[in-house]
């Protein structure tokens, strides 16, 4: 954390001075030797096993995370994590706290490696804090800090979000209310005092959402802890609803092409991938210990990217789950959960 004089001075700052981050377990309920008669199986209800790649100390917890990519330098990559006390905490893929932050605590995390700010191209985080207000943050290695922005303009409150698009100059956040409803929001540089947020559109919801994840086509999925997930469109009309109960914050991926939409459970230890467009189930995954690396005990914080971060193992993606049962972030490669998913299924 910078001193409070320092960042007195920062928070004051122009921005351009402020920036000088299976086998199927399941068998027929009896002896039936009628064919056509079998008890039906769902194979998405039979456990399927996959490897934990690695796994490192989080010394402060993590609510949310988001990965930060670095298209440059993929080695150089990092993953967040909203401390559950307060803060920010920065780390790089081989587990390194770079950044710890003190701050609120946040709910919802969305992040981007490279945000356009004043000739510079730097990581970004957005989230929404336990009072409901929008907060905008850059990682700035040079001092190995995360630095709050100012906002202003159009800025809704909430009670969490999820990265929604980005484009040249801009990103788009999914701010999701108190009640059923979502709006979408811009932020960009538009020379001013600070980031310049315009709302775009607002979102009608079946039930209060408490997590999101966009798909490419603009359709949002949200998560309720009691009420499921469901696919919303532009429109606000419900194209799919499950009543599966997100045990954490639900996340977006593509996995040979095919959309999926991940949760992992505290509860069950369990990950579920879900068609992301009718949301059905596709398979459960437990995942168990890998060289070095424990396997899921109580996952309760997910994310999931496929930028390249370094290496054999990271290069088409990564995914990274807070476990609460030990205190540990573990990290699986994306194409782990490729194979596993998909390759009974296909």
């Amino acid at each position: 954390m910078l001193p409070a004089s320092l960042s007195a001075r920062l928070l004051g700052a122009p921005l351009t001075r402020l920036l000088a981050a299976a086998a199927m377990s399941a068998a027929l309920a009896g002896c039936n030797f009628f064919p056509g008669e079998e008890e039906a199986i769902d194979p998405g209800e039979a456990e399927r096993a996959a490897i934990v790649t690695g796994a490192f100390d989080a010394p402060g917890g993590a609510r949310d995370l988001a990965f930060l990519p670095d298209a440059d330098a993929p080695g150089n990559g990092l993953l967040a994590a909203a401390s559950l006390q307060g803060g920010i905490s920065v780390f790089n893929i081989d587990g390194r706290e770079v950044i710890s932050g003190s701050g609120p605590r946040l709910n919802g995390m969305a992040g981007t490696g490279g945000f356009p700010l004043r000739g510079e191209t730097l990581p970004m985080i957005f989230a929404m804090d336990d009072a409901g207000a929008l907060r905008a943050f850059v990682v700035v290695r040079a001092i190995d800090d995360v630095v709050e922005l100012p906002l202003e303009g159009d800025i809704p409150g909430g009670a969490s979000l999820c990265f929604f698009a980005e484009g040249i100059g801009y990103v788009d956040l999914a701010i999701l209310g108190q009640g059923e409803e979502a709006r979408i929001v811009r932020l960009s540089d538009a020379g001013g005092a600070g980031l310049q947020v315009r709302q775009r559109e607002t979102r009608a919801l079946p039930f209060p959402a408490r997590s999101c994840a966009a798909s490419p086509d603009g359709d949002l999925l949200v998560g309720g802890p009691t009420a499921g997930v469901a696919r919303i469109n532009a429109s606000g009309d419900v194209r799919a609803r499950t009543d599966r109960l997100p045990g954490s914050n639900i996340t977006y991926s593509e996995l040979l092409g095919r959309p999926v939409a991940l949760m992992v459970s505290p509860d069950t230890g369990l990950m579920q991938v879900l068609d992301a467009r009718n949301l059905d189930l596709i398979a459960t995954v437990r995942f168990d210990a890998g060289l070095g690396a424990p396997g899921f005990n109580e996952p309760s914080a997910l994310a999931v990217t496929d930028a390249n971060f370094g290496g054999g193992a990271f290069a088409a993606g990564i995914a990274a789950a807070y476990d609460r049962g030990d205190g540990s972030l573990k990290l699986i490669a994306r194409e782990v959960i490729t194979r596993t998913v998909l390759a009974e299924d296909s």
